[in-house]
């Protein structure tokens, strides 16, 4: 609701006020929770897919589009609603782009394409356009791909970034029943065959994944000509719980590609785990080669990832592993006893220092 026009003192411009309204007034007239456009994973709203090159990324939004543009389930599990999907993509060859399609199934679906046209976030004329098409094709899922490819700004200034994160607010605002899927590479150090991106590792300044209302992770941890095996993550879901970490399989066949969910990795015990880790740390230090980061080290560490990473912080909290971000370096702490992986995080640390 808002006032009539009214007139600032002292001013020449008009400017229209909100007026609040009582909280049993806005429960009652407030819409019903948007629709799940993929159960578990995908809301209207902007969400972000990061993903080194090559890891599949393109594949499983693919996926995605083919499940909600047929109506079905996506990698055989996550229901979805049925409905139209606009593909923006700047990336691949019209050739490879199309035999990718085909091999998803993707052709008998409602699905939408508009390809190489130099389409801008940061361009308000062009999000205008990209709000119009979605509102023209009726479309649910809107799949930008790549985010660099659909700006001319400077990654690293959040000044910059501001102008590409309006413009998909405004898609946000002007599609109130539409997920996007905005597709983005993580930063160098986190785009190694393998290594599992954290929210943080979104190339680029952070102002994208702050704006998202969900961000997910995907790395390749196996490949062969014929497969692709695929580690998937909820790092961020502001809309409804975050899914399990799931292994995703996709096979090509002759029939097309296939997906297939696997079973979660299982936790082992910590002090098993901490062993592993001490492991890996004294076999880089003999090679000469040191882990940059935890990311690195967790990635060869393997296991489940959320259960790893947490035991890792754990040992650098108590000192059993040094972290210097500014060398890029991570080492176990020389003084390091033997046999220390068997006790518990900081509760050791304070019982070295007593």
């Amino acid at each position: 609701m808002l006032y009539p026009s009214t007139r600032h003192e002292g001013t020449e411009t008009d400017c229209h006020c909100p007026q609040a309204v009582p909280i049993k007034k806005f429960i009652e007239e407030a819409g019903d929770p948007p629709e799940p456009v993929v159960d578990g994973l995908l809301t209207p709203g902007i969400a972000v897919l990061i993903g080194a090159p090559g890891c599949g990324k393109t594949h499983l939004a693919n996926e995605l589009a083919r499940a909600v543009g047929r109506g079905e389930s996506a990698f055989d599990r996550f229901r979805t609603k049925k409905g139209a999907v606009l593909i923006i993509e700047e990336e691949h060859h019209e050739g490879d782009l199309s035999e990718r399609y085909e091999r998803a199934g993707m052709e008998d679906a409602e699905i939408f394409i508009l390809h190489a046209e130099n389409a801008r976030l940061d361009v308000p004329s062009w999000v205008d356009w990209i709000a119009r098409e979605v509102e023209r094709t009726h479309s649910i899922l809107c799949i930008l791909d790549p985010f660099a490819d659909l700006h001319e700004k400077d990654e690293s200034s959040n000044t910059e970034m501001k102008e590409v994160t309006n413009g998909l607010k405004e898609l946000k605002q002007r599609c109130p029943g539409t997920a996007f899927l905005v597709i983005h590479h993580p930063t160098k150090g986190a785009s190694k065959e393998g290594v599992e991106p954290e929210m943080s590792d979104g190339r680029g300044a952070g102002r994208l994944m702050g704006m998202a209302d969900a961000v997910y992770s995907m790395a390749c941890k196996d490949r062969s000509p014929q497969a692709l095996k695929i580690s998937f993550r909820c790092r961020k879901r502001r809309d409804g719980p975050a899914i399990e970490p799931q292994t995703l399989s996709l096979k090509f066949t002759e029939q097309g590609a296939a997906w297939a969910v696997d079973a979660a990795p299982s936790e082992e015990p910590d002090t098993k785990l901490r062993e592993r880790i001490e492991k890996k740390l004294r076999e880089a230090r003999e090679r000469g080669q040191l882990f940059p980061n935890r990311t690195a080290l967790k990635s060869a560490v393997g296991g489940n990832s959320t259960q790893t990473g947490k035991v890792i912080g754990q040992m650098i909290d108590a000192k059993r592993i040094i972290e210097d971000k500014k060398k890029k370096v991570i080492d176990l702490a020389d003084d390091a006893p033997a046999g220390l992986a068997a006790k518990d995080g900081p509760a050791a640390n304070n019982d070295q220092e007593q």
